[in-house]
């Protein structure tokens, strides 16, 4: 860094002394830079003074050398308040202890989105549950694919409002996700949809289990020996998971 010999630079302070940035500032994609920045090998000489530069980039916008010819006390402010929480885990926003449903809506680019659950409703027409089906499709396949796209995986659950899921350019979409949420409101997002969704689960198979137990008794009592397919694969589901417990089932990764 080529410094100053003058303790005041001829820059405007703008970032290093008014403000103090955390994860909530950083968006999804600024995010993504600074994490291949913070995995990349570190020399313990100049040349890390370089790599924190551009990770001060990626945070304000600015340029390389707007940095570069700063003072040392102003880069000292700098490394505090702009670039002291990069090598810090993540944090999540927890709107509202996780309940999503109490603030539904985020806007991004001017754009307001809707948090937008998979449930269906008794008011759905078919072409809604349709569509509800098609997210959720889209959304189980995107997290096998790649967990870690979070704006392609949030483009299945933040709907613009008064659009049906597809109706729309989803490639821009997943720009105003990527560029205009910050990465502590995804994965706070995230996380809560992908909690719901294991529970989703472990109560389908909960049901599925006390489901075959109740037809098991049934043909057993009825003494239906003709069934022996059904009954077959009756045994196998509670010979697999009918002797445990609801708090093994709880741990279950299904």
């Amino acid at each position: 860094m080529k410094w100053l010999k003058n303790k005041e630079s001829r820059l405007k302070k703008k970032y290093y002394k008014e403000r103090v940035y955390s994860w909530e500032d950083i968006s999804i994609e600024q995010a993504l830079d600074i994490e291949s920045i913070r995995q990349m090998k570190w020399f313990g000489d100049y040349r890390d003074i370089n790599r924190l530069i551009d990770i001060a980039c990626t945070v304000t916008g600015e340029s390389f050398e707007y940095f570069d010819n700063m003072s040392v006390e102003e880069w000292g402010q700098v490394q505090d308040n702009v670039i002291g929480f990069v090598f810090t885990p993540f944090t999540i926003d927890s709107r509202n202890d996780g309940k999503f449903w109490q603030t539904p809506s985020y806007i991004l680019n001017g754009t307001k989105y809707l948090v937008t659950p998979f449930t269906e409703s008794s008011n759905d027409t078919i072409k809604q549950s349709k569509k509800k089906t098609a997210r959720f499709i889209d959304y189980t396949t995107l997290i096998k694919v790649d967990s870690k796209n979070y704006p392609a995986i949030l483009s299945t659950i933040l709907i613009p409002v008064g659009k049906e899921y597809g109706d729309y350019d989803l490639e821009a979409v997943k720009s105003d996700i990527a560029n205009y949420m910050s990465i502590s409101q995804a994965l706070g997002l995230y996380s809560f949809f992908i909690k719901t969704s294991a529970i989703s689960k472990k109560l389908t198979l909960l049901y599925s289990v006390i489901l075959a137990k109740t037809r098991l008794k049934r043909l057993i009592r009825k003494g239906k020996n003709q069934d022996e397919t059904m009954k077959k694969k009756l045994e196998e589901t509670l010979e697999k998971y009918g002797a445990i417990s609801l708090t093994e089932l709880s741990n279950l990764n299904v």
